[in-house]
């Protein structure tokens, strides 16, 4: 059985002060850190396809979360789509050990924001766990491993620069 006592999932979480006509859902955003355990590397970590979590009350959405671009792994045969919705893509995949993601509240629930945090944190922090847990185990199918040229493809994001969610020049009107 694998350790995780020492892997680290840290969630910083960007809150709108002010909502989009565009986009009146988007509330927030959240960009997650991750320790890996011993015998990882943040380099394999960046190798794993990790799945979004389905945020689902009564078979109603209630919150999305949603893999920024650059994170979205989309290719046939390693994508993971959603089950409970046609146009989800689940899966994403790390960037130096790190991902990002709008967070979207649905109409008319008005959730309070320490209880999407909660939904959110415990969602993406058990599908995290598991995907390494299944990867320290060799129980991670292949298709849920990118290839060295899979990531070395995004690396044009690193050497731009990835957008934080607190940089105002992207994302303005963060408290």
């Amino acid at each position: 059985m694998p350790d995780l006592t020492d892997l680290e999932v840290k969630l910083r979480f960007y809150w709108r002060t002010a909502l989009r006509r565009q986009f009146p859902g988007y509330i927030g955003a959240v960009r997650v850190s991750i320790k890996p355990p011993a015998g990882i590397s943040v380099g394999k970590l960046d190798r794993l396809v990790f799945k979004v979590p389905e945020l689902y009350e009564d078979g109603q959405e209630v919150l999305r979360v949603d893999s920024f671009h650059y994170h979205r792994v989309v290719s046939p045969g390693v994508a993971i789509p959603s089950k409970l919705v046609d146009r989800n893509v689940l899966s994403f995949r790390l960037i130096q050990g790190a991902w990002r993601a709008g967070i979207f509240e649905f109409p008319g629930l008005h959730l309070k924001r320490h209880e999407i945090e909660r939904r959110v944190r415990y969602g993406v922090i058990t599908q995290i766990e598991e995907v390494i847990d299944r990867y320290m185990n060799s129980e991670l199918p292949e298709n849920r491993r990118l290839s060295t040229q899979d990531v070395k493809a995004q690396e044009v994001f690193v050497l731009l620069g990835i957008p934080e969610a607190d940089d105002k020049r992207l994302f303005d009107s963060y408290v």
